[in-house]
């Protein structure tokens, strides 16, 4: 069968399919709804930690670094089998909704909506993703470093503190062959962090749903699942050349 038709009608680009692949990585963005805390205290942070460690293992997911902010949830995932992210997301959304109203707002909805995400070219954006989830506390303002914030991976990568809940993906483990210096080469990185023009193209892809990387991977990404992955070339975010 030919490949179907790109659907540019706005309404569905709101709300566009998800990317049921698997060996490629995806950054997720779930918000909380507005003006409730997602979070409050360090129990809620474990618990759901520990959903998201046991579903990780269960639909076979990878998780290469994560951010949990009082409003908002940012991953970076792989999935071994093409659905993987969409069941962890929805298994672990569905336990916190019960968590949420037993331990924390028992009426209302904890989620803004469905989660967002997009897909990575790993060898032009990986780290830039990995920089963008771990210092969005810096970002937003609650903490001076990134290290003083203790719900994210950052600590993991960049001074080697153990994190049973990630599987390090192999542009992270190809900075250096020890752990050691593998660990400051990911820090001297992060002192220069993606800028502005960087970010909102990372947040701009996720929020849409378009392929995070070069002309060239976008095509394939398109060609793989048959409906268009990137803006029209009138405008918008376009993708980033290699390098």
């Amino acid at each position: 069968l030919p490949p179907a038709p790109f659907n540019q009608d706005p309404k569905c680009m709101a709300r566009p399919p998800r990317y049921r692949l698997s060996g490629l990585p995806q950054l997720v963005l779930h918000r909380g709804s507005p003006g409730r805390p997602l979070f409050r205290g360090d129990q809620d942070y474990r618990f759901f930690l520990d959903s998201l460690a046991a579903n990780s293992r269960r639909y076979r997911c990878a998780l290469h670094a994560y951010v949990l902010m009082p409003d908002h949830v940012h991953l970076l995932l792989t999935p071994d089998i093409p659905d993987g992210v969409a069941r962890l997301m929805q298994a672990s959304g569905r336990q916190w909704s019960h968590y949420y109203k037993q331990s924390i707002q028992p009426t209302g909805r904890p989620w803004a909506g469905r989660y967002k995400s997009t897909v990575v070219e790993a060898q032009t954006w990986l780290l830039d993703c990995y920089c963008h989830i771990e210092q969005t506390p810096l970002h937003t303002g609650l903490v001076t470093t990134p290290e003083a914030y203790p719900w994210s991976s950052y600590a993991a990568h960049a001074l080697c503190r153990p994190d049973p809940l990630i599987l390090e993906h192999p542009v992270y483990t190809a900075l250096a062959a020890d752990g050691q210096m593998r660990c400051m080469a990911y820090r001297k990185r992060c002192l220069s962090p993606p800028d502005e023009t960087t970010r909102r193209q990372i947040t701009d892809a996720t929020n849409a749903g378009w392929a995070l990387g070069s002309e060239h991977f976008q095509q394939e990404i398109e060609k793989s699942i048959h409906r268009r992955v990137r803006p029209l070339p009138r405008g918008g975010y376009r993708g980033r050349p290699p390098g």
